[in-house]
């Protein structure tokens, strides 16, 4: 999908194309993010913020102004409150992000809501599960899983697509929106 399509897509409210643009731009924000922190925990956090502003500001998207553009300005001003406050880039900075924004899950929800993932991972088929758990946990591109697995790139983005749906099946839109969130 191109980003015009993709926030369209994302303007109608569809999970799948949010996790779609997430999967094309979270490596980038997170770099961008990370150049000027330098702590992985604070670049994680602004990505994570970065998609939660998208997805609660999708209902004013411009699908002709640009997703990654305005993913990247939505990261930059986040980077820049965080090095005009003075944030501490440790810990710290994460668990006040946890604390302070609203909408976050507590520890305890985030950690139940990740086992209710992996188990919904595990009923699918071995190479599903195995293109899920690199994809996720071990944040591989398609074409590194595609390397490990010996097979093709556009098998790894069938396979990965397929269980995102059977996935929405399994444990609700909302709920597995959330989960990639929280996982990546």
């Amino acid at each position: 999908m191109t980003d015009t399509e993709l926030a369209q897509e994302i303007r109608q409210d569809n999970h799948l194309a949010f996790a779609m643009a997430y999967d094309k731009y979270h490596r980038q924000l997170y770099a961008f993010a990370y150049r000027y922190t330098r702590t992985g925990s604070a670049a994680e956090d602004i990505v994570q913020q970065a998609f939660l502003k998208l997805w609660e500001n999708r209902s004013r998207l411009d699908p002709q102004s640009g997703l990654g553009g305005y993913l990247f300005t939505i990261s930059r001003n986040l980077t820049l409150n965080v090095l005009r406050s003075g944030i501490p880039t440790d810990g710290a900075w994460e668990r006040m992000t946890e604390r302070n924004s609203a909408g976050f899950l507590n520890e305890l929800e985030r950690r139940d809501l990740l086992d209710k993932l992996d188990q919904a991972i595990g009923r699918l088929s071995p190479q599903k599960i195995a293109v899920c758990r690199m994809k996720l946990h071990e944040g591989l591109s398609n074409a590194e899983i595609a390397e490990r697995l010996h097979i093709s790139v556009n098998t790894v983005k069938v396979l990965y697509h397929q269980s995102i749906q059977q996935l929405r099946k399994m444990i609700g839109a909302g709920c597995l929106l959330l989960l990639l969130l929280l996982e990546n």
